[in-house]
């Protein structure tokens, strides 16, 4: 046979190769396109407030299940109680502000933050009765103020009274849930609450125009964060980066569809729109992992020490409850988290 012969040969054979390898990854391609993704079952303890806005979005226009996760959606009247919930193994997942996140931390250290979402400046507040007397904050003086142990709320009326050069201790504190707050301020067993929304505006409706909002603090950021047992988190890092994906296309939504976004969560936790509305712009929603809510939440360390509300005098390394890893690769940009 001649060389010229052969090398028809060989190359009739790499053509006839090639086609074939062609052929079968085409069709892969189209089954997996006729084929539905495979879906995933996990449970999320969802704080129905305002900060969850990104994650009621997600739920309820169904990004979490384009990317093939089925979710149990599990509603909480506040964060406290979802994470409490998650160790309890009710849920996989919690939202969660960074108080009750501080004051887990001195108890375990098995669970990890993989995202925030939401912040406000101005999410807590401090309502009184119009005819109480109170009208700034130096009147808090000598006054029963109702509040939530171990919530935002609890370490915002701390940072509130600081920034207002006045003593804690010049108050006297009762605790209540959110739920509960607006009685004891209706029935005047206090004289001021410190509540989150929609707590606030449930209140604030509850005296029917006789309640009056203390002006708001300046120093104090709420965030809020998706956590996780440590365990779940290592054994599913392509589930985290699916949850991320939606809950990027869910903030994507909020940002291009205001007023339906608004009309929606008006809905779910039962608000009117117009006040809605009116403290949308006090809301931030964007996923990140910021290193500086690590100072935040040592900040938090040292109140829940000095004030004696929890056992230990050692400020957790809270390095050690992130999980940076999912959000590096869903959105690095937004990860200064050094880990």
């Amino acid at each position: 046979m001649s060389q010229y012969f052969k090398g028809r040969v060989v190359v009739l054979v790499l053509i006839v190769l090639s086609l074939f390898f062609t052929f079968l990854s085409c069709d892969r391609h189209e089954k997996n396109k006729s084929e539905p993704m495979k879906s995933e079952t996990i449970t999320m303890g969802v704080a129905m407030i305002m900060v969850s806005t990104p994650v009621i979005v997600a739920y309820k226009k169904g990004f979490f299940e384009r990317e093939g996760l089925t979710v149990k959606f599990k509603q909480y009247s506040f964060g406290k109680q979802a994470i409490e919930a998650m160790f309890s193994k009710e849920n996989d997942i919690a939202t969660v502000a960074e108080t009750p996140i501080v004051f887990k931390s001195f108890e375990r250290n098995d669970f990890a933050i993989f995202a925030t979402f939401s912040e406000s400046y101005n999410d807590c507040k401090i309502i009184v009765k119009k005819n109480s007397g109170i009208m700034v904050a130096s009147d808090l003086k000598g006054k029963r103020v109702g509040v939530t142990k171990s919530t935002s709320s609890h370490y915002f009326l701390n940072t509130y009274l600081l920034e207002n050069l006045i003593k804690v201790s010049s108050v006297d504190l009762h605790f209540y849930d959110p739920l509960e707050l607006q009685t004891a301020l209706q029935s005047g067993v206090v004289d001021a609450i410190v509540v989150f929304e929609p707590y606030a505006y449930m209140a604030a409706q509850a005296l029917h125009g006789e309640a009056f909002t203390l002006p708001a603090a300046r120093l104090f950021r709420e965030t809020f964060s998706f956590v996780a047992n440590k365990d779940w988190v290592y054994k599913h890092p392509e589930t985290i980066e699916k949850i991320l994906r939606a809950m990027e296309a869910a903030i994507s939504f909020i940002h291009q569809n205001r007023d339906e976004t608004i009309t929606l969560l008006a809905s779910e936790i039962e608000l009117s729109k117009e006040h809605v509305a009116s403290i949308w712009d006090s809301y931030m929603f964007q996923l990140s992992l910021d290193n500086a809510i690590i100072p935040s939440l040592e900040d938090e360390a040292k109140w829940a020490i000095k004030s004696r509300l929890v056992e230990g005098s050692t400020i957790p390394n809270y390095l050690d409850y992130f999980y940076p890893e999912a959000m590096r690769v869903v959105k690095p940009d937004a990860v200064s988290i050094i880990k």
